[in-house]
């Protein structure tokens, strides 16, 4: 996942923002407000994406034919979690192969 997926999701999305706005409706998605929306074509058609309208992470998404590509539940915030849970340790990733994270 990404520390900040707003970033990731807001670059994608302009490639066909119309798209996404003509198809944008509030769902309540695992019992929590969300966003669906058809996405811009990738890899042979245009996902059904569903993001968690609080959290900004994508909960579900789907071919254009319903199939479910990756689906997550029990989506919450944990008290405490800071920027350093999305920072990689010594032992996750090889020194040197992981960009320096990006601060606000």
């Amino acid at each position: 996942m990404y520390a900040y997926p707003e970033e990731y999701w807001n670059g994608w999305l302009r490639e066909d923002i119309e798209l996404v706005e003509r198809t944008l409706n509030a769902i309540a998605y695992d019992g929590r407000p969300a966003w669906r929306f058809s996405a811009p074509w990738v890899k042979g058609g245009c996902p059904l994406i569903t993001v968690d309208a609080e959290l900004g992470l994508v909960a579900h998404a789907a071919a254009e034919n319903g199939t479910t590509v990756f689906s997550w539940s029990d989506l919450r915030l944990e008290p405490g979690l800071t920027d350093a849970f999305f920072e990689p340790g010594p032992d996750t990733l090889p020194r040197g192969s992981w960009p320096p994270p990006v601060r606000r």
